[in-house]
């Protein structure tokens, strides 16, 4: 990714983590997450586990491979993000935090029932979104 966008990256991954952790969320959901830059910091960077869903399976698919190389090289990244503060760096990297989905997105959408597919662990629980994306 370029540069513009791992500065944005970086600066809302902490943003939503803090969202995520004041308002006690299930999960965030990016809608129309494309590549996942956005879930995915969230997941390796905080732990925070995310949903990247959009309608082209191609793009799900090699955003998925992408994650993979991403995992391998995350120490040196996750040292840009939190300034090289090796506390955060060194928490450990929980691989099945992030996962993907496509779907048509409309208002009708139940993204609760998508959470409850992808993250079987919270299907008996009452799920709380947090719903990221661009406009």
């Amino acid at each position: 990714m370029n540069s513009k966008k791992s500065y944005e990256v970086q600066r809302m991954s902490s943003l939503v983590a803090s969202l995520h952790s004041v308002c006690s969320t299930t999960c965030c959901v990016e809608a129309g997450g494309g590549r996942g830059h956005l879930p995915v910091a969230l997941t390796l960077g905080y732990g925070v586990p995310s949903l990247t869903i959009d309608c082209d399976e191609k793009t799900i698919n090699s955003a998925a491979q992408r994650i993979k190389i991403i995992q391998k090289q995350w120490h040196a990244i996750a040292k840009k993000i939190h300034s090289g503060n090796e506390e955060q760096v060194s928490r450990g990297i929980n691989k099945d935090l992030h996962r993907f989905a496509s779907a048509y997105m409309t208002r009708h959408t139940d993204l609760a029932a998508i959470v409850r597919d992808k993250f079987p662990e919270h299907s008996n629980k009452n799920i709380k979104l947090l719903l990221t994306g661009k406009t």
